[in-house]
């Protein structure tokens, strides 16, 4: 979390980053998963937007959102 401070909030980097299993819902691997304390730290850096979608569908949608401020393709793989 120190190098994203440091090398994208500080720096107010144009980079998007996309997370998985955070928050309070991760599904099947349990309470041992949630990572709240990462959505916490992100939440307070400067310069940083969190977006942590519910489900399937805002996922789809946040991530359609977030396609119109990259300048690069985004290649999603799902397994």
């Amino acid at each position: 979390m120190d190098q994203i401070l440091v090398s994208i909030a500080y720096s107010n980097s144009n980079v998007k980053l996309a997370g998985t299993h955070t928050g309070l819902a991760v599904g099947e691997d349990g309470p041992s998963a949630q990572m709240i304390v990462d959505l916490a730290y992100t939440r307070a850096m400067p310069n940083m937007i969190v977006i942590q979608p519910a489900d399937w569908e805002e996922a789809v949608q946040a991530t359609k959102a977030l396609s119109k401020y990259c300048v690069w393709e985004i290649n999603l793989l799902i397994w």
